[in-house]
């Protein structure tokens, strides 16, 4: 340090002080933080005196600490200075109520930085955005729909704009294979963008109707191409084709 300047403890004091990703910290950076927390000193770089700091420590972390505890990558001791009052927050697929008003937030906040004010997102894409489950959270959403806006090539994000994919493809394995009452294994690369939707639609319903398909897919999707989508999981054996005419179903192929 050159020149007098405040840290974070000092620029905090009196205040509030959020330190994110704590899990991230290096054994010395803890070993650093529990001494300030513990004796409300610091001592700033450079400085040969203690200050004395009054500052409320907020930490967040998408990691077990507990669990890093006990593999001893995280300290003890400075585990129960912070862990104090613990809020946990479910992740976002246990929350989908939250979602509608995320995607509208990133999606405005995207539009005004990338100066795309007249994009909007199709009923299909966004109904992708809602069965989707997330395991990144809402910085994947985040980032997804960044993504999204940044590389749309008009004014409405389809689903060929969403990386569903990369989004989905290991997701609906393990969905797939950790499931209770299906057991099946397929080459997801063999299923198209709509068709992994679909799948994924029919993992949580367990089966659909071609006009539910049609409704949920949105942009206007033609029952011919539908048809074919659903008759597709038929060939592949995933997915049985139920009853006549306007009462047909398609049902997920149970293995076990």
């Amino acid at each position: 340090a050159k020149t007098d300047r405040k840290g974070a403890f000092l620029s905090a004091n009196g205040g509030t002080l959020f330190l994110d990703e704590i899990a991230c910290a290096s054994l010395k950076v803890q070993q650093a933080l529990l001494t300030a927390l513990s004796l409300k000193k610091i001592k700033p770089l450079g400085s040969d005196e203690e200050v004395d700091v009054d500052v409320k420590v907020i930490a967040a972390t998408n990691q077990d600490l507990r669990k890093l505890v006990d593999e001893r990558a995280f300290r003890e001791d400075f585990y129960y200075r912070l862990n104090v009052i613990s809020i946990t927050i479910p992740p976002l697929r246990e929350r989908k109520e939250d979602l509608p008003l995320l995607i509208w937030n990133f999606m405005e906040r995207f539009k005004r930085e990338m100066n795309k004010e007249n994009i909007t997102l199709s009923q299909g894409a966004y109904n992708v955005l809602l069965n989707y489950d997330w395991p990144g959270n809402v910085r994947e959403l985040e980032h997804c729909i960044k993504r999204a806006v940044a590389m749309a090539k008009g004014e409405i994000i389809r689903i060929e704009d969403l990386p569903i994919g990369e989004m989905g493809t290991n997701d609906v394995i393990n969905v797939l294979t950790d499931s209770l009452d299906f057991g099946i294994k397929i080459t997801l690369p063999k299923l198209n963008k709509r068709q992994r939707f679909l799948l994924n639609l029919l993992i949580q319903k367990r089966e659909i109707t071609r006009l539910e398909y049609q409704e949920m897919m949105g942009d206007n999707l033609p029952s011919r191409t539908a048809i074919y989508d659903l008759q597709h999981l038929v060939s592949l054996g995933i997915v049985e084709k139920v009853g006549k005419g306007p009462a047909t179903r398609y049902k997920l192929v149970k293995t076990k």
